[in-house]
Formats: structure tokens, sequence, C-alpha cells
């Protein structure tokens, strides 16, 4: 039973690692609009936020901020995350409608 549950645990730890790899990020360092971090291979809110919290946690590791808001600014959506220092993430991926 302990190598099945340990098997399950590497299946889900592999499957988790490899979703994750798929995920880049492009654009500025978020300090404002026209410098926002676009995030590419993360489909969903819950992995876009996810992906927001890795950037932030690899580029700013003392970073303590939370999703401030999610706001339009002209043709685009965006995510602010408050914190040391504010980070802008353009999300317009999440709320485009996909034919």
């Amino acid at each position: 039973m302990k190598t099945m549950a340990t098997i399950f645990l590497a299946v889900l730890l592999t499957g988790c690692e490899s979703a994750s790899s798929h995920i880049r990020y492009s654009g500025g360092d978020g300090s404002t609009i026209a410098a926002a971090v676009f995030i590419k291979g993360a489909n969903g809110r819950q992995a876009v936020t996810g992906a927001e919290k890795a950037w932030l946690l690899k580029r700013y590791p003392s970073h303590d901020g939370k999703l401030l808001s999610t706001f339009s600014y002209g043709d685009r959506f965006y995510d602010m995350w408050d914190g040391s220092p504010v980070v802008i993430f353009d999300v317009t991926n999440l709320h485009v409608d996909r034919d």
C-alpha cells in the first residue's frame, strides 16, 4: 500500500510539474500598464493566478502582496497585485471569447 501511495504521489507531482513547465512569461517588469507582464500557457483564472504568484515569488521572493484588483484599460484587462512593489499582469486572454 505504501508503494502505491508513493507511485500516486510521484505521478501527481510529475503532472503538476509538466503543466507548469508550459507557462511562459513575456512583456516587462509589471511596474506600469505599458510594462505589464504577459502570461502564456495558463488557462483559466486559477492557473493564471498561480502563474502570477509564481512569477512574483521568483522575481521578488519576499513579495507579500495580494491580488488587489482586476481592471480594464482600453481594450485590455489587467490584474494588479498589491505589495512591494505593485505589479501589473495583462490578463486579457481570460476575457476574450474564444470561438
